[in-house]
């Protein structure tokens, strides 16, 4: 009896250390080869991603093992990028269930593309979490989805520039913009430009607003918009931001687009104008002198400074190349102009040169009167008869004084 016993509990023992090493077995089988999932194809509605547009993905998910199902799984999209979230109404975890070895279902999964995302491809990375038996796993994979770039109608301004160069108090100016529909692939309906951040000193030339209709902008077209500003007598020198708001309508509806520009006023100028004389004398065919000091407020010289004037003068004075205009220095220079007519004549001085940022820079100096004589001889009778009577009125009014303080005093002497 005790030999059986014995026998019995041997036969116990060893089915028990059986059925551990089975279980543990199973385990460890599981480990190295539960269920696996992948995907097996994607598909984009529209081939490809739109920056700031939603997406509609076909995903077909396949559980990749021969020995194990998955149950309970989850899929979850993620991106590493950070350009790509859930769209409105949804959230970026999609319910599997079971999924037989071997066996593949679609899931569609909408996302939502950021407007900002300007690189050609974006990762999106694929978690699942399935259970086969009692045991939970998951692992993941990485799909490369392909970006439309710039696909999207977006208005870009491209330069801008001031027909005075810079704000000048009490005088009117055109802001030219140069604007660009960066987009390669669709094109801007109605587009509406409102200026905001005008000031009291600043504003709309008269008859018009801070509203200027652009109409229609083909894919990648580039157009000139020219916008009349008045400056007033006490707009105080100083640059001005100016907000420029872009509306219109592209492929997936309306679209905002805010960009911001700043208007330089003579206090930024690169090249400030300290002074600048010429004689209001000069004789026929006879160099004339015209002093000008200039001031370079740039952080670099500027080499192609050059004076061009308007004028009855001959062709060598129509351009005067100056010097170089060191950084952060005054400039003076005195220069040689030709008339080549006679009477009272009026020039008129501009400044030219190129800014740091390659821009052709044009400032009017101002328009001068000067009278020009036929020979020396004439220059300086005109020139003393200047003088003399110049010397004559100043005699006329000290005898007039003198009378009136001789006057003043006999009457004191009678009262």
């Amino acid at each position: 009896m005790k030999n059986i016993i014995k026998n019995l509990t041997l036969v116990f023992c060893s089915l028990l250390l059986l059925g551990i090493a089975t279980l543990v077995a199973s385990f460890s089988v599981y480990a190295s080869d539960g269920a696996r999932l992948g995907i097996e194809s994607c598909t984009i509605e529209g081939d490809v991603l739109v920056p700031g547009e939603e997406a509609t993905l076909h995903l077909v998910v396949k559980n990749y093992s021969n020995v194990y199902d998955a149950f309970n799984a989850l899929l979850l999209l993620t991106s590493n990028s950070g350009k790509l979230f859930p769209a409105d109404g949804s959230d970026n975890q999609y319910f599997i269930g079971e999924l037989g070895r071997g066996q593949s279902t679609e899931i569609v999964a909408k996302i939502r593309v950021s407007s900002d995302l300007d690189t050609s491809v974006v990762d999106l990375v694929c978690t699942y979490t399935v259970h086969s038996l009692e045991l939970t796993a998951s692992n993941s994979s990485v799909l490369v989805l392909p970006v439309a770039a710039g696909s999207r109608a977006n208005i870009d301004i491209e330069s801008f520039s001031l027909d005075t160069g810079v704000l000048i108090a009490g005088r009117d100016s055109v802001l030219r913009m140069k604007i660009h529909n960066l987009s390669t692939t669709s094109d801007a309906e109605n587009v509406v430009l409102t200026l905001a951040n005008l000031s009291d000193e600043v504003f709309p030339a008269y008859g018009t607003d801070n509203q200027y209709p652009i109409g229609h902008m083909d894919k990648d077209e580039t157009r000139t918009v020219e916008i009349p500003l008045s400056v007033s007598n006490n707009f105080y020198s100083r640059d001005l931001e100016l907000v420029c708001d872009f509306a219109y309508t592209g492929e997936s509806g309306p679209i905002n687009n805010t960009l911001y520009i700043v208007l330089p006023s003579t206090e930024s100028a690169p090249v400030v104008i300290k002074n600048i004389d010429i004689s209001t004398h000069a004789v026929l065919n006879s160099k004339t002198l015209v002093s000008i000091t200039l001031w370079n407020n740039s952080s670099e010289n500027i080499t192609d400074a050059r004076l061009l004037i308007d004028g009855p003068v001959s062709d060598e004075s129509r351009e005067i190349v100056l010097g170089t205009l060191y950084s952060q220095q005054n400039y003076a220079e005195d220069c040689q102009v030709v008339f080549n007519e006679m009477g009272n004549q009026a020039i008129t001085i501009r400044l030219q040169y190129t800014d740091l940022n390659g821009e052709l820079r044009e400032t009017e100096l101002g328009t001068y009167q000067v009278t020009v004589a036929k020979s020396v001889e004439e220059y300086h009778a005109n020139f003393s008869n200047d003088i003399l009577k110049y010397i004559g009125w100043g005699i006329a009014a000290f005898a007039v004084i003198a009378s009136l303080y001789i006057f003043v005093g006999y009457a004191k002497k009678r009262l």
